[in-house]
């Protein structure tokens, strides 16, 4: 099991502690293809992009590989599997901080650990 099941929404410190654990502590890497860049869950599923990291697994689908930036995920076109119980779990936190956090993920160029280490520093003194 990567993240284990959930109903409650999350806090913003909830969801910016789940990042901090996976990149800083434990030192988990990007998870990237060359094809598809960015992806909420490896292939495998034995990683995942910083906002997959709290998509619990009895709500994660391929589909959502599809759907795209958070933002698409929580204002979709069209509904995807789990949907609702997804935007659910978001759903106390503003737009723009989640854009924001999983943006420390996705623009850490170069030494991934140092970057995200510091995007993330950044995030807390500005949102917690």
């Amino acid at each position: 099991m990567l993240v284990p099941p959930r109903n409650k929404p999350y806090t913003l410190k909830e969801l910016y502690n789940i990042f901090h654990l996976r990149f800083v502590k434990q030192k988990k890497p990007q998870c990237r293809t060359e094809k598809d860049g960015c992806r909420y869950r490896s292939e495998d599923g034995n990683h995942a992009c910083g906002i997959g990291y709290a998509i619990p697994d009895e709500y994660y689908h391929p589909r959502l590989e599809e759907v795209g930036m958070i933002n698409s995920i929580m204002f979709p076109r069209k509904p995807y599997p789990y949907s609702d119980e997804i935007r659910h779990l978001f759903s106390k936190i503003p737009m723009v901080a989640l854009i924001e956090l999983q943006n420390c993920h996705d623009v850490a160029e170069g030494k991934f650990s140092k970057v995200i280490k510091q995007n993330l520093r950044k995030f807390r003194k500005t949102h917690l």
